[in-house]
């Protein structure tokens, strides 16, 4: 029910306590006194004299009050029935009213989330920040269609312009394409194939130095040993690393070339500068 408006309705119902059933037809004998928020004055008979029966069939027993609205400017109603028939019990009606009326409540929100802030800014928004006529936010509102916008081009490139821009990209592109070809046709693509050859060159030799170097390492540290043949002349043999065949059998010659066949105290030393 809502408080302070008008045409409103408060059902009863009335039941025979003899007959233990609802009490229908009795509406001549129903008064009521009503109480507005707890207060008993000495005019408390509701203003609808008697209730009108709701319907004896589909709700039997209920009886309906017509409420002025005086008789709901309250925040709670009290309303006590009874009947001059014998045996009929009433219950009396209590009722807390809501404001407002049935078209809209009306509301008084204090704070949102337990904040009244919140609230606040709700309302400001509600008062100044919004235009229903147009469902648009005041502050940010925008046209509909653009009409001006000055941080761009003032006029769009037409396609003649973007044609001319697409041949100056594909001129400079062209140019890039015939640099690239260019290396492979001139001096350029020469030279670093004569760089090329170097590097060839320079790795063979270094290849050439680790097998040399390897052979040296080897004639130091495997066995070796001198050996003369039957025809008088010295050998020298360097043996492999597993002692399985030689990897250096060489005759022995003296500075002039001629093999040595007759070794002397000093003379191995000195012939072998210039033989080995």
């Amino acid at each position: 029910m809502f408080k302070n408006v008008a045409s409103q309705k408060l059902a009863v119902y009335a039941h025979d306590t003899a007959a233990d059933a609802a009490k229908t037809g009795d509406a001549a004998n129903i008064t009521a006194n009503i109480c507005l928020d707890g207060t008993v004055n000495s005019s408390n008979s509701t203003n609808d004299v008697n209730p009108t029966e709701l319907d004896a069939t589909d709700f039997p027993g209920v009886y309906v009050f017509d409420l002025t609205q005086a008789e709901t400017n309250a925040d709670m109603i009290v309303l006590a029935a009874v009947s001059s028939t014998a045996d009929i019990a009433l219950e009396p009606v209590v009722v807390y009213t809501l404001p407002g009326d049935n078209a809209a409540l009306a509301a008084d929100v204090l704070e949102l989330g337990s904040s009244t802030q919140s609230a606040t800014d709700l309302k400001d928004f509600a008062d100044a920040g919004y235009d229903p006529a147009t469902n648009k936010v005041q502050g940010v509102v925008l046209v509909d269609t653009t009409t001006t916008n000055t941080d761009m081009v003032t006029e769009p490139p037409t396609a003649a312009a973007i044609r001319t821009e697409i041949d100056a990209n594909s001129t400079q592109l062209a140019a890039i394409v015939a640099d690239t070809d260019e290396l492979q046709t001139d001096d350029t693509p020469g030279a670093l194939a004569t760089i090329e050859g170097k590097i060839d060159t320079v790795d063979t030799n270094v290849d050439a130095v680790f097998v040399d170097t390897d052979f040296l390492v080897q004639c130091l540290l495997n066995k070796r040993y001198l050996e003369k043949a039957s025809d008088g002349t010295w050998y020298l043999h360097v043996r492999n690393a597993g002692d399985s065949a030689d990897i250096v059998n060489k005759a022995l010659k003296d500075k002039d070339g001629a093999d040595i066949t007759d070794l002397a105290a000093g003379i191995l030393a000195q012939e072998l500068i210039s033989s080995v």
